[in-house]
C-alpha cells in the first residue's frame, strides 16, 4: 500500500494495528500441546543453597538469560523479572554461589527471566560512575518491564547511595546490610530492606508516601504497590525468599505516558514509571492451549483460558465472559495478563479468554504475509464464533447472554468488527487504541443495519503514536514518517476512525453527522449528549456519552491524557462498568 513505512517487525510494529481482517489468510503450525495450570504461583521462593551454575561472563559481569537458554515461556514476557545483583567484586564461582543463595532460579525459570551479577567497573569498589553504567546496561537490555535490583553488603550501600536516584524504572529493590547510605534523591520504589541504615529506610518510606500498616510493613494508602518492608532476617537466603513473597512477586513497572514502553529507553525517559500489579495466578485455573483442535474447525489453534478457581463450580449460565484480542503481532498472553482483566476477573467474578485471533499478519510497508506470534491458524471471523461454542460447552457456567469482546490496537479494530458481524453473540464492544482498520467493512454493515443496537465504548490516549485522536488527524504526538513532519495518520488510510464512529452511530439508531465538527468536541468531532472530565487511575480523561433510544448511554468515547498505544489497567475497569449494563 502506497505511503506506508517499513519498520522492524519485533520492535516498532510489535503491538500495533497494521493488519486488516480482510487481508488475513492461512498460516503454518507447530507441534506444541495443551498445558493446564503448569505455570502457577506467586508463592515465596524456596531457599536455595546450590550454586547457580548457568551464569556466563558478560563484559566483566556474570549473566544468564532463560529465554536465550530455550526455557519455555508460559506467561507474557512483560512479567519476566530482570535481576541486577550488586554485591561487590565477584568471580565466576562467587557469582554462582551468590545467585544460588538468593534463590533466584525458581522465578527465573518460572517466568523466563534474567539475572546479572554486576561487578564494580574498576573491579574493586562501586562508585558514582557505576550508577550511570547500570542505566546503560538496563537500556541495552531493551524495554524495562520488570527490573529488580538487589544489593548485598557493599552492594546495598551502592543501591541505597549512588544508585538511589536512578531507580525510577526499577520495579522493586531488596537490600541486605549496608552502613551509612541515606537514599538521597530516591524516587518511589517498592523495597524490601533488611538491616538497612535507618536514614535510607526513612527516605524510601517517605518517597513511597507510605504509612506503617503493621510492624515493619509500610504502604501507600492510595497505591498499595508502593510498599516498603523493613526487616532484620537472620540470613540472606531468608531475606531473599521474603523479598520475593512480599515485594518482587507483586508488581512490574513500565513507561506508557508520552511514548510506548517498547520504544522507551530508560536512558531517555527518567520520570518515575508507574507500577502495575502482577496477576495472582494461584487464584486461577490457567489453561494453555497450543495448536489445539477446535470442534467444527479445520486447523490448529492457540488460546489461553483464565478461570478464577472460585468459579469452577458456579451455577450454569451465571458467569460473564470477556474475550480479549491482542494487538498486531503481540503475544496473546500479554493482552490478558497486563491489561487489568485478570485482576477484575477476581473482583467481579467473570472468565477471561485470549485467543490468537490473527491468521497471518503484515508488517507496515509490506504486503508479504507473515505468521502470527504462535505460528498457528488464527481464530478470526466466523472461526471465533465456532471456538466460543466450544468454550460454552467446556464451561457451562458461562452466561452466553453476557459475552463481551474487546481488544487493543488491531485487536480493538477486530473486536469492533466482530461486535457488529456477530451481534447475536456479543453483548457489548470495547476498543482501546484501535486504528480504523476494519471501518470500511463496518460501514457497509451499518448501511443496511436492521439488527439490535451494539453498545460500544472506545478509549484512546492523546500520545498514541498513530494519532487517532483528534479525529481530524492533527495530533503532533503521532509517529513522523519523514523529516518534513509528515505523520503516520497522514499517509496510512487505515488510521482515521471517524467513519467507524459514524457507522456505530447508525448501528445504534443515532443521527450520524456527515462531517466531523471539531468545535463540537476537540477529540472526536461529534456533538455528544454529555461530556465530562473524569479520572482513570491517576490519569485525567474526557468522557463523552451518546445516549440510545431509551435515554441511557449506548456509546462512550474517552480521550486519555498522557496515554500511549498500549493497555492502561484502569481502562479495563472502565470498560467493565460499561459492559455490565448490557446482555443479549
Amino acid at each position: 500500500m502506497a505511503g506506508r513505512i517499513n519498520i522492524n517487525r519485533r520492535s516498532f510494529v510489535k503491538g500495533l494495528g497494521f493488519v486488516s481482517a480482510a487481508m488475513l489468510t492461512a498460516c503454518g503450525q507447530n507441534g506444541a500441546s495443551e498445558k493446564a495450570g503448569e505455570a502457577g504461583g506467586q508463592g515465596a521462593q524456596a531457599t536455595a543453597a546450590e550454586p547457580f551454575s548457568k551464569l556466563a561472563e558478560a563484559d566483566g559481569n556474570f549473566a544468564y538469560n532463560a529465554a536465550e537458554d530455550g526455557v519455555e515461556l508460559h506467561h507474557s514476557d512483560i512479567l519476566s523479572p530482570n535481576y541486577y545483583v550488586f554485591a561487590g567484586a565477584k568471580d565466576a564461582e562467587g557469582a554462582a554461589e551468590l545467585v544460588g543463595q538468593l534463590g533466584l532460579a525458581k522465578s527465573i525459570e518460572e517466568y523466563v527471566g534474567r539475572v546479572t551479577v554486576v561487578n564494580p567497573a574498576d573491579g574493586k569498589a562501586y562508585a558514582a560512575a557505576d550508577a550511570d553504567k547500570f542505566v546503560e546496561l538496563a537500556a541495552a537490555a531493551g524495554p524495562a518491564n520488570n527490573v529488580k535490583v538487589i544489593g548485598v553488603d557493599e552492594g546495598a550501600d551502592f543501591v541505597l547511595g549512588a544508585l538511589a536516584s536512578k531507580l525510577y524504572f526499577v520495579a522493586g529493590i531488596m537490600t541486605y546490610g549496608g552502613t551509612e547510605a541515606d537514599a538521597a534523591g530516591v524516587p518511589f520504589v517498592p523495597a524490601y530492606l533488611c538491616n538497612a541504615p535507618q536514614a535510607a529506610a526513612d527516605a524510601i518510606i517517605a518517597a513511597n508516601g507510605a504509612k506503617e500498616m503493621e510492624k515493619g510493613v509500610y504502604e501507600n494508602a492510595d497505591d498499595p504497590l508502593k510498599r516498603v518492608v523493613v526487616a532484620s532476617d537472620a540470613d540472606l537466603a531468608t531475606a531473599a525468599a521474603n523479598a520475593w513473597e512480599q515485594i518482587f512477586s507483586k508488581n512490574y513497572r513500565q513507561h506508557n505516558e508520552v511514548t510506548e514502553f517498547y520504544m522507551a529507553s530508560v536512558a531517555d525517559f527518567t520520570d518515575p514509571y508507574p507500577l502495575y500489579s502482577i496477576p495472582d495466578f494461584t487464584q486461577f485455573n490457567y489453561v494453555e492451549n497450543y495448536n489445539a483442535a477446535v470442534e467444527g474447525l479445520e486447523g490448529k489453534y492457540t488460546w489461553f483460558e483464565y478461570v478464577p478457581t472460585k468459579l469452577a463450580d458456579a451455577a450454569d449460565g451465571t458467569v460473564p465472559l470477556i474475550v480479549t484480542l491482542h494487538g498486531n503481532l503481540n503475544d496473546t498472553r500479554a493482552q490478558a495478563e497486563s491489561s487489568g482483566w485478570m485482576e477484575l476477573a477476581l473482583e467481579e467474578d467473570f472468565i477471561v479468554v485470549a485467543p490468537e485471533w490473527q491468521d497471518v499478519v503484515y508488517e507496515s510497508g509490506s504486503d508479504e504475509p507473515l505468521p502470527n506470534f504462535f505460528e498457528c491458524d488464527g481464530l478470526q471471523n466466523d472461526r471465533i464464533v465456532t471456538w466460543l461454542d466450544a468454550m460454552f460447552a467446556k464451561y457451562p457456567q458461562i452466561d452466553t447472554h453476557r459475552v463481551y469482546v474487546t481488544g487493543l490496537s488491531a485487536g480493538s479494530s477486530a473486536s469492533e468488527l466482530y461486535g457488529v458481524k456477530y451481534a447475536d453473540t456479543f453483548a457489548a464492544v470495547g476498543g482501546v487504541s484501535g486504528p480504523g482498520i476494519d471501518k470500511d467493512e463496518i460501514a457497509k454493515l451499518a448501511e443496511k443495519w436492521d439488527g439490535t443496537p451494539v453498545p460500544f465504548t472506545y478509549l484512546c490516549g492523546d500520545h498514541d503514536f498513530f494519532g487517532m485522536i483528534p479525529v481530524d488527524g492533527s495530533s503532533k504526538n503521532s509517529f513522523p514518517v519523514d523529516e518534513a513532519g509528515t505523520r503516520i495518520q497522514d499517509v496510512d488510510p487505515r488510521v482515521p476512525i471517524f467513519p467507524l464512529l459514524q457507522a456505530y452511530m447508525k448501528i445504534n439508531g443515532l443521527d450520524a453527522p456527515e462531517k466531523m465538527d471539531m468545535k463540537a468536541n476537540e477529540w472526536y468531532g461529534i456533538k455528544f449528549d454529555k461530556s465530562s472530565n473524569i479520572m482513570l487511575g491517576e490519569k485525567s480523561a474526557q468522557e463523552n456519552v451518546l445516549n440510545g433510544a431509551d435515554g441511557e448511554p449506548i456509546m462512550k468515547l474517552v480521550a486519555i491524557k498522557d496515554q500511549t498505544h498500549w493497555n492502561w489497567k484502569p481502562e479495563a475497569a472502565y470498560r467493565w462498568e460499561f459492559f455490565k449494563n448490557f446482555s443479549r
